[in-house]
């Protein structure tokens, strides 16, 4: 005899705010609800010169956060990409830094500093594939 679950009439699907509390949604609900909550004791939060440095600051961890949802939406994990950009900062320092650096005054310094950060950053993300794919490593130990 096969038995087939029927749906408990008691029970009713959980109302909005529950569903809210459970999704992914929530932090920007959130920062909504502080956004407007801020808005009359400092107006000048949403004048657009803020909001432009705001988006601006975040630009970079936009980038980052766009590229890691690949990876993850790909079934892997990547846990080496604050140390690369860490990696990648310091040497670019070490080539752009006008007192120190490797091409001080130089008209160049600031491209070669940041074509430094990338062929730096490309190998260390060549090096993690290449671990991950031809040595069949878990990407959890590699990164």
């Amino acid at each position: 005899m096969s038995s087939t679950l029927t749906p408990n009439p008691c029970t009713r699907p959980p109302g909005r705010f529950l569903r809210l509390l459970r999704s992914e949604y929530l932090v920007l609900v959130l920062c909504a609800v502080w956004f407007v909550g801020t808005l009359p004791f400092a107006p000048a939060i949403a004048s657009p010169a803020n909001l432009t440095n705001v988006l601006a600051a975040l630009l970079p961890l936009l980038v980052l956060a766009t590229g890691q949802t690949f990876v993850l939406v790909a079934g892997g994990i990547d846990l080496s990409v604050t140390s690369t950009i860490a990696l990648s900062s310091v040497a670019g320092a070490l080539v752009m830094n006008s007192e120190t650096g490797w091409l001080a005054n130089h008209v160049f310094a600031a491209p070669a500093g940041i074509a430094g950060m990338l062929c730096i950053g490309a190998t260390v993300g060549a090096f993690n594939g290449v671990a991950i794919t031809a040595g069949r490593m878990p990407a959890f130990i590699v990164t």
